[in-house]
């Protein structure tokens, strides 16, 4: 064996090893449960009454708070003293352990139906309690567990794992449109950041779909007419018509494919 070679060896050495524990330590989170995975918490001074372990918490304009709206933008966390490690200031009053990611205990309610483990959570008009999203708005997280009780006004507690985000479907119409609005202009005076990605988001799909709807009239329209006038071309023109159409499309998917993104990132 020459020099050269035990060089080569030597160099890959290190880089083999690195690989071997990188993908050692994928194996082993792989199989950790991951309703375990660590929360760490912040203390902050909420300004509010009757807090209590799994309350939700709001950043308004008046400090902290138990959130009390629905879907509401200005989510913070959740208050919580089940956690691996906190950064805790001793002078703050009214001192809360307030989590914003990992996995921790969240009081819920089926205000809005029963919850199934997976569904997304948001708040609710119950101060500092979640209760299952099916629209457009800000969520807390992932439920881990079930939780089901016909008294509506009742408040349970279950696992959910923190991932504090606005949820989005593309899919949806009219209805989720006007709801991002609402929610936009709703958070102005708390989150405006957050409102005019909103406001932006939903002028970005009003704007795709306006183009979509007079665009798609004006080539429907001048294709007939064309069609009338030279019917011996009639396959060139459909063939001109549908390309046009695929573009107007991709028009309006890349603005859907926006307005997600200006929500999500």
């Amino acid at each position: 064996m020459n020099v050269m070679s035990v060089t080569k060896i030597y160099l890959a050495t290190p880089f083999v090893v690195f690989c071997f524990l990188i993908l050692s330590f994928d194996m082993a989170f792989a199989q950790t449960d991951q309703t375990n995975i660590s929360a760490i918490g912040l203390s902050v001074s909420v300004n509010d009454n009757d807090v209590t372990n799994g309350d939700i918490i709001c950043s308004t304009k008046d400090g902290y708070k138990l959130c009390r709206s629905e879907y509401d933008s200005s989510i913070y966390g959740v208050v919580s003293n089940d956690v691996s490690a906190s950064v805790e200031i001793t002078d703050l009053q009214n001192s809360q352990v307030v989590v914003s990611r990992g996995n921790v205990d969240v009081r819920v309610t089926t205000t809005n139906g029963d919850i199934k483990a997976g569904d997304d959570l948001t708040s609710s008009k119950i101060p500092g309690v979640a209760m299952r999203a099916d629209k457009n708005g800000y969520v807390i997280g992932t439920a881990l567990a079930d939780y089901s009780n016909p008294d509506k006004g009742a408040v349970g507690t279950i696992r959910v794992a923190l991932n504090i985000h606005p949820r989005i479907n593309v899919t949806t119409g009219r209805q989720n449109i006007l709801e991002m609005l609402r929610s936009g202009l709703s958070g102005l005076g708390v989150d405006p950041v957050s409102a005019l990605r909103y406001v932006l988001a939903s002028g970005m799909v009003l704007v795709s779909f306006a183009i979509g709807f007079i665009y798609f009239g004006r080539i429907a329209k001048s294709g007939v007419e064309a069609i009338g006038r030279n019917p011996l071309a009639g396959v060139r023109i459909q063939a001109s018509v549908f390309l046009n159409v695929s573009i107007l499309l991709g028009v309006v998917v890349a603005g859907l494919v926006v307005a997600y993104l200006i929500l999500a990132l």
